[in-house]
C-alpha cells in the first residue's frame, strides 16, 4: 500500500455519482449533472459522454446483449425522470428509455440488475425530505421493483415492497 501512486484523476461536474463500474479496460460512471461517462480505465481518457435528461445517482450495469440486438453490449442506469435507460456500451447512444413510476419523492439510486433477459430496477423514496412542509401528506410511498425486457425496455411486471396500498 505504501507504494501506491495516483495513476490518473478525472474531474467532472456534479456530485453524488454512482459507484464506478469496470468492465475490462472500460470504466463507466454517472453523475448528478446528468452526464454518464465511459472512460479508458488505464488512462482516464473519455471514450464517450452521454447527457441524460436528468441527474442520475445509480451505478451502471453492463451486459452482452443477445445476437440480433441493436448493440453488442448495453449499459443500464436510472435517472431522475423516473426512468430506466439503456445505452450502447461502446458508443453511448441511447437504445431505449422507459418511465417506470410516477410517485412524488421518488429516488432511483440502486443499481439496476440483470438476470435471465430481465432488467430489475429498484425504486425507493426520499419523501422524508418533504416532512418539513406543513402541507405534505406523509406515508403514501411503498417502494417497488420493476422488471423490464433488456432489449426493448418493455415493462414486464412491477411488484411493491409493501403489498397493501397506504
Amino acid at each position: 500500500v505504501s507504494r501506491l501512486k495516483l495513476k490518473w484523476a478525472f474531474n467532472y461536474p456534479g456530485a453524488k455519482n454512482g459507484q464506478a463500474t469496470i468492465v475490462g479496460d472500460w470504466l463507466f460512471t454517472t453523475s448528478m449533472s446528468g452526464a454518464v461517462y465511459a472512460l479508458d480505465a488505464k488512462t482516464g481518457c473519455v471514450r464517450w459522454r452521454h447527457e441524460a435528461e436528468a441527474a442520475t445517482r445509480s451505478s451502471v450495469t453492463v451486459i452482452p446483449l443477445p445476437a440480433g440486438s441493436p448493440a453488442s453490449h448495453a449499459l443500464f442506469f436510472s435517472d431522475w425522470t423516473k426512468a430506466a435507460v439503456a445505452l450502447d456500451a461502446r458508443t453511448g447512444k441511447q437504445l431505449w428509455k422507459t418511465k417506470v413510476d410516477d410517485s412524488a419523492g421518488l429516488q432511483m439510486t440502486g443499481a439496476p440488475t440483470v438476470h435471465d433477459g430481465k432488467l430489475f430496477v429498484p425504486i425507493s423514496s426520499g419523501v422524508e425530505a418533504f416532512a418539513e412542509y406543513d402541507g405534505w401528506e406523509c406515508c403514501k410511498f411503498r417502494g417497488s421493483l420493476v422488471a423490464l425486457d433488456v432489449v426493448s425496455g418493455k415493462v414486464l411486471w412491477k411488484t411493491y415492497t409493501t403489498a397493501v396500498e397506504p
